[in-house]
């Protein structure tokens, strides 16, 4: 039986999933962050099938989203879009430290995933932090300052206007280039990453991806699916092969054990 549960773990509105047989047994753990304007419920499959395979998942709610939904408009809170991305990426270490209050996970066995502003979150926190072993992202982008650019350029022709001037604009652009992993390749050597990814996809381009893919000789600890019709969803088979990775990275049960 697979326990879904509400919790607060620094505060965080989050979803806590596991097996009701594991809850206070050692496990791998798998934070895993929603997109853009979603909520930690939308990705309740993900969290269910890893813990039939015996990963203790954390869906939590980004700043301004679910039940930290706090009145924003759409035009507001994607102005925000970078200030949520960066607010998450510290909170997923107050929720890793904050999470070992109250249940049982293997520190050296932790991974992070999400989907499109999710997987966002996800590469730039590889930027920040030793214990991510291993990282999926769904249609996210490691090349922060490429992306964000681009964002700003979508925004002036929609006529929506800053609230910042363009010099204010430029320092947080230069600001995002601490988290940004294109700029920091070599920071993944070690980690085991999973990349999907449609071709068509014109929220999040593929071309970041590629590009920072460019930068390694040596693509065996980076497993990547490019789905040549999707466009920004991910699709059943996406699904499919992000927990069939997590499931063949996991550590055999008497290495988990200990």
């Amino acid at each position: 039986m697979i326990i879904v549960e509400k919790r607060k773990f620094a505060n965080i509105s989050s979803l806590h999933i596991v097996k009701q047989k594991n809850i206070d047994v050692q496990q791998p753990l798998l934070i895993f962050w929603h997109g853009f304007t979603s909520m930690k419920e939308d990705n309740l499959q993900y969290a269910y099938l890893l813990a039939e395979e015996g990963f203790r998942v954390i869906l939590p709610d980004a700043v301004h989203h679910g039940e930290r939904q706090n009145g924003l408009s759409n035009n507001q809170r994607e102005l925000s879009f970078w200030e949520i991305v960066i607010q998450s990426i510290y909170e997923s270490e107050k929720i890793k430290v904050d999470l070992n209050n109250y249940f049982p996970f293997k520190k050296n066995d932790i991974s992070m995933a999400g989907i499109s502003m999710g997987a966002i979150i996800t590469l730039g926190a590889l930027t920040q932090y030793d214990w991510i072993k291993r990282a999926g992202s769904l249609m996210g982008t490691p090349a922060y300052t490429d992306f964000a650019l681009m964002q700003i350029q979508h925004i002036k022709q929609a006529s929506m206007s800053l609230p910042i001037s363009e010099e204010e604009l430029t320092g947080r652009v230069k600001q995002l280039k601490d988290f940004d992993l294109s700029l920091k390749p070599d920071l993944i050597k070690d980690k085991e990453l999973f990349f999907w990814h449609g071709e068509k996809d014109s929220v999040v381009p593929i071309q970041g991806v590629k590009l920072f893919l460019e930068e390694f000789s040596d693509l065996s600890h980076i497993h990547v699916e490019i789905d040549a019709d999707a466009g920004h969803n991910v699709s059943r088979e996406g699904i499919s092969s992000f927990i069939t990775w997590m499931k063949g990275q996991k550590a055999p049960v008497n290495e988990m054990s200990s």
